[in-house]
């Protein structure tokens, strides 16, 4: 089976797949990922992208919240953002 590779873009909306989940482990300390075959502990940067991840923001929409609570540049932002989802939806974790 060959499945074609979904392209985010600024558009996107990210969503979780059933069954996999961001939340915080007290065990280790830290922000995982948790999917039915593993755990995942990602950087900094994807938890915060992460944590706004709901099925109804857009990538765009996620940059500007990033952007204004860390008074950076939406552009800069948002070129992480898509990278990160692309990343993440490459694996499976995230659906766009």
């Amino acid at each position: 089976m060959n499945e074609e590779r979904q392209i985010v873009t600024p558009s996107s909306v990210p969503d979780w797949p059933r069954g996999v989940r961001l939340r915080y482990d007290e065990a280790r300390e830290k922000w995982v990922i948790v999917s039915p075959e593993k755990v995942s502990v990602p950087n900094e940067t994807a938890v915060e992208i992460l944590k706004l991840v709901d099925g109804e923001h857009t990538a765009t929409g996620i940059a500007e919240i990033l952007a204004t609570q860390y008074e950076a540049s939406k552009d800069l932002i948002l070129r992480d953002v898509v990278t990160v989802l692309q990343t993440l939806s490459d694996k499976g974790i995230i659906a766009c």
